[in-house]
């Protein structure tokens, strides 16, 4: 890789330039282009153009196995299979699937996009100006009262010891209680500047009380 680079920038930069700036040894370079090709090298570039050639004429459908056995009827019994797998591979040719591939999400093109608010302008002058990734609050290790209709909710008020599950009007709500036990991750609403934010609370919509609260961290 690092001789590809070489050859690649050499005639803008020259040799010792780059290589002092990899922190590669130009006669490591120098060396890598006197060498003389190994007998595995040769092999295969004799190998090649046969494979490709071969795959070609059988409508590009073979896999390796397939590949293999077309070698083998061609005369060509002196390759495994392994090496024909490793040449396709280098040559960028594959067999065709009957089999489905595995789909885990379909997308929705009709579903609303995230909007760029940034203008995909990346950086900020100082800390908490700019947030560029999807957030979520995680309730790790919950445990609390199980109870009718609860949700969870952001607060900018700090919990404190006498009203440690209170929040007032400033208050977004994350959506409904997942499970009373167990960590678990609500999704926070997009632009949210959660740094006026300071303690989370599980609330009883039905009975307008609280179940439990924590700070932020």
């Amino acid at each position: 890789m690092m001789v590809d680079y070489v050859d690649a920038n050499r005639q803008e930069f020259g040799v010792e330039p780059i290589c002092a700036v990899l922190q590669f040894s130009s006669s490591t370079y120098y060396a890598a282009k006197s060498r003389v090709p190994s007998a595995r090298s040769l092999r295969d570039a004799v190998w090649l153009p046969i494979i490709l050639t071969l795959w070609m004429a059988n409508y590009e459908v073979y896999g390796v196995r397939k590949m293999w056995k077309a070698m083998g009827r061609a005369g060509h019994t002196d390759i495994g299979r392994d090496q024909v797998g490793r040449l396709m591979a280098e040559l960028g040719i594959q067999g065709v699937q009957k089999r489905l591939t595995r789909r885990t999400t379909v997308p929705d093109a009709s579903a609303d996009r995230h909007p760029d608010l940034v203008d995909r302008q990346f950086t900020a002058d100082r800390p908490n100006a700019l947030w560029v990734t999807d957030l979520t609050l995680s309730l790790v290790d919950l445990d609390t009262s199980n109870g009718p209709d609860l949700r969870v909710i952001l607060s900018p008020k700090p919990p404190a010891a006498d009203d440690w599950y209170g929040f007032d009007d400033d208050a977004v709500e994350l959506g409904r209680l997942k499970g009373n036990r167990g960590t678990q991750t609500y999704d926070v609403p997009d632009g949210l500047d959660v740094t006026t934010f300071a303690s989370v609370v599980i609330w009883c919509e039905r009975f307008s009380v609280g179940f439990g609260g924590a700070p932020l961290r």
